[in-house]
């Protein structure tokens, strides 16, 4: 086994852990968040691709999960952008599933992956996980007047300042998105010649 695929299971297992720690023993409303939620997937696609069921070729998805986990996550939710204090101060699994799995999914897309990519097209496949995790916080949020997050709540925030946050999310998970490709497309097209 290389030392790329030993870093990909260590970090499979780590978040393995993480999720588990992080588990409040309510499924329904740990799926309320979309950190939970967007781990939980990646934590399926890691092994997917470890054992071979899944291209490596669509860790872009998880690599774009996890981006948009940490980008809402650090310019929406943390106070004056205190990352350093955040990390310090959280119990050690939210450290992990905000930080080390999107940046280190991030590192491994950048300098481990070798596989040739999808099409663009298929970004907007990638788009079933924020737009069935949406659905869910919505049903969950009115049902149980508990938004995850301040952005869902339509009666505090307003619809058209919900709508103006989702947008900016779902812009936000394909620019990344097309980005990831377009510099994977760059640097395949350079290694080729």
């Amino acid at each position: 086994m290389t030392l790329r695929k030993w870093m990909l299971v260590a970090l499979t297992a780590l978040l393995g852990a993480a999720i588990v720690a992080a588990y409040d023993g309510d499924l329904l409303l740990f799926l309320n968040y979309f950190t939970n939620t967007g781990n939980v997937l990646i934590f399926f696609l890691l092994v997917g691709i470890l054992l071979g069921y899944i291209p490596e070729k669509h860790l872009l998805f998880g690599v774009m999960i996890g981006l948009v986990i940490n980008l809402v996550y650090v310019n929406l939710l943390i106070d004056d952008y205190a990352i350093v204090a955040d990390i310090l101060d959280s119990a050690w699994q939210w450290g992990v599933l905000h930080y080390l799995v999107p940046y280190g999914l991030l590192i491994d897309f950048i300098w481990g992956l070798n596989e040739v990519m999808p099409p663009y097209k298929t970004l907007l496949v990638y788009l079933w996980l924020p737009i069935l995790y949406l659905v869910y916080a919505f049903i969950y949020g009115s049902a149980t007047g508990t938004y995850a997050y301040f952005f869902f709540n339509v009666p505090e925030t307003g619809l058209a300042g919900v709508i103006s946050y989702v947008l900016g999310i779902f812009v936000l998970y394909l620019a990344l998105g097309s980005i990831l490709l377009y510099a994977k497309h760059m640097a395949q097209k350079k290694r080729l010649h």
